[in-house]
């Protein structure tokens, strides 16, 4: 089992084909979900100086190989493999980086890269699936006001960009995800 005191579990799931992964938000370890039996797989053997903390996760994303946890209010993002539940934390973040609080909500795969969808982050975050390397992006459109909180809430792949979908702004912003040019 889980922890299941407290409210706000979970605050998501992936699919990877045979399994239901959820998100942990309030509780203390990620879970598998066979999707033909039903039964349940916890994960929490965090990485080595990794604390988990509440309102820790805001989402994921599945790579084909690995689940990714989109750190909400985490230190750092979280590599959980989908065979293994052998969790890696990355968080060498770009330098100049402000992540502060509800940090990301959202995240996209583009067949290379996790991009991380900012909710109060000071910018977007591209996170080769590879090598861990942090990549940021500021580059905001004219006229867009990239300050305050809850920018943003999800994102989205087309095969070329990456979506950022509207949660408190004004505008949707499209990113060309081979230059990171935002319009």
């Amino acid at each position: 089992g889980f922890n299941s005191s407290g409210i706000w579990k979970f605050f998501s799931g992936i699919f990877d084909g045979s399994h239901v992964w959820l998100v942990p938000y309030n509780t203390d370890r990620v879970i598998k979900i066979d999707a033909s039996t039903g039964a349940m797989t916890g994960y929490n053997s965090w990485p080595s100086g990794f604390t988990k903390e509440s309102m820790a996760f805001g989402d994921g994303i599945f790579d084909g190989s690995n689940v990714w946890l989109v750190p909400y209010n985490a230190d750092r993002v979280i590599k959980v493999n989908k065979d293994t539940g052998q969790m890696t934390g990355y968080n060498s973040w770009p330098s100049g980086f402000i992540k502060g609080i509800a940090a990301f909500s959202g995240a996209a795969f583009d067949g290379s890269n996790v991009w991380l969808v900012p909710h109060s982050a000071d910018r977007v975050i591209k996170v080769n699936t590879t090598t861990g390397e942090m990549t940021g992006y500021n580059n905001w459109p004219s006229g867009f006001n990239s300050s305050g909180i809850w920018k943003f809430f999800s994102g989205i792949f087309d095969g070329s960009h990456v979506w950022l979908v509207p949660y408190n702004t004004d505008r949707v912003i499209k990113i060309d995800a081979s230059t990171g040019a935002m319009t």
